[in-house]
Formats: C-alpha cells, structure tokens, sequence
C-alpha cells in the first residue's frame, strides 16, 4: 500500500476551553495517508464541500473529537 505524506496546519487554542479567539494559534502537522484515502479527499475538494485537503482533515478531526466526546458524555 502506497502512503503519501501531507502537511497541514490545525488552528488551535492556548486554553482547551477554545472561547477566546485571541487566544488562536497555529500547529503544524504531518501524516501519512494512503492513496486511496487521498483520492476520496480530493474528490471532496474538487466537488466544492471544501476549499483544500487541509480543511476536510481539520473537519474530520473535529467530527472525531466530538464524537468521542459525545460518547463519553452517553457511557457516564
């Protein structure tokens, strides 16, 4: 399988809590995707649902996080 690196940048905040915008900083990121996976975020791209491949990674990071944090919230 072959994988491809790709760089992004993740805007996060300096307090977890995330409310001040102020508080917004930048992190740089690197992962490997494989080629298949890659293709699937370009065809989101090219149909319009995002503007570049960092943006439907940052959304599927956040879709993540919110659903582990939602199922947390259900388990306790």
């Amino acid at each position: 399988m072959e994988l491809l690196f790709i760089t992004l940048i993740i805007d996060t905040f300096r307090g977890w809590g995330g409310e001040n915008l102020s508080d917004r900083v930048s992190s740089v990121i690197s992962l490997k995707v494989d080629i298949l996976t890659l293709r699937k975020i370009e065809v989101l791209v090219r149909q319009g649902y995002f503007k570049n491949r960092s943006e439907v990674i940052r959304a599927a990071i956040r879709a993540k996080l919110m659903k582990e944090k939602l199922g947390k919230v259900i388990n306790n």
